[in-house]
């Protein structure tokens, strides 16, 4: 079934589209969705009813961009559970199409590891050394926000037992807190001999380190950062393919595979904090500590099942 659209309202869609594509401004996105959305209500979505959705969403997350510990040393991505779960709020129109505005919890975030099997050797004139490092490090970061997605989705035929349908959208998400928290376990094998000097033994290493929101703690101290390590606002596009059982007059059914991802950088590349004993320095947090590649940017991203009931109003 083709949808038939007035002249007023394509010249939107074409607008809105276009808008979309060259924005920069976080917040816009969604007051640009919103407004065009109220407006196509208005001039030729005519409401034909309205509904209001449970969802959740296990998913799997991701964040772009190289994750290092040291310089030159990337550690390899992980699967990475996280979920959405929330209301949306559904407004039907003709055509088998629909608007909906929600509210969600949103979780992501992204763990890393690396195994740790490292050999080191010098020899000089006057003698060597070596060492043997074995063990594990492992990063995993965690976000969580409050999300607020806009979608348009058709429906195939939304009066049949079985709808097949699809939905695209943006959303713009407001981060209520994180954690970072690395740790790095090693054992250390090492051997020397130098002329009347010979030496071997082992010993353990660990290192951890964690932040939450401006408090970054590690084996030195604790510290107050200038200001949290990821951007307080995401916003970003998602799409969705999926089917709507019928189950009564009032209540439905649904499954989507859903997909989403950021519009621009997550991270606040200026978060840092200072030490002034016993000298003066400065130390930013993604460029000295987790060894950020500067030339790439960081998004997130999600791939999930979302399962919802509906109930028509």
């Amino acid at each position: 079934m083709f949808v038939m659209l007035s002249r007023q309202g394509k010249d939107l869609l074409f607008w809105h589209a276009k808008t979309i594509m060259n924005i920069k401004n976080k917040q816009a996105v969604f007051i640009t969705l919103i407004l065009s959305s109220t407006f196509l209500l208005k001039s030729g979505y005519a409401q034909q009813g309205s509904g209001i959705q449970l969802i959740i969403q296990p998913q799997a997350s991701a964040i772009s961009g190289d994750i290092f510990m040291a310089p030159y040393v990337t550690l390899q991505k992980k699967f990475t559970a996280a979920f959405d779960g929330g209301v949306l709020f559904d407004y039907l129109g003709p055509h088998n199409l629909s608007l909906s505005i929600g509210i969600l919890y949103s979780h992501k975030g992204q763990n890393s590891s690396r195994t740790i099997n490292d050999s080191t050797y010098y020899r000089s004139p006057g003698g060597y050394s070596s060492s043997k490092s074995m063990g594990k490090s492992a990063l995993d970061i965690s976000l969580n926000y409050i999300k607020m997605p806009v979608r348009f989705c058709y429906f195939s035929n939304p009066e049949s037992t079985v709808s097949f349908s699809f939905y695209v959208g943006a959303y713009v998400s407001f981060l209520l807190d994180y954690t970072m928290e690395y740790e790095d376990q090693e054992h250390v094998i090492y051997k020397s001999g130098f002329v009347g000097y010979q030496d071997s033994g082992e010993y353990d290493l660990m290192y951890s380190r964690t932040v939450k929101g401006t408090t970054y703690t590690s084996e030195t101290g604790t510290y107050t950062l200038s200001e949290r390590m990821f951007e307080s606002i995401d916003a970003g596009a998602e799409f969705g393919a999926g089917a709507q059982i019928k189950m009564s007059e009032k209540i439905f059914l649904s499954a989507y595979l859903h997909y989403d991802f950021s519009f621009s950088d997550i991270i606040s590349r200026d978060s840092k904090y200072t030490i002034s004993q016993p000298s003066y320095y400065t130390q930013y947090m993604w460029k000295d500590v987790f060894h950020l590649n500067d030339e790439q940017t960081y998004r997130n991203s999600a791939i999930g099942l979302q399962l919802g009931v509906k109930f028509k109003i």
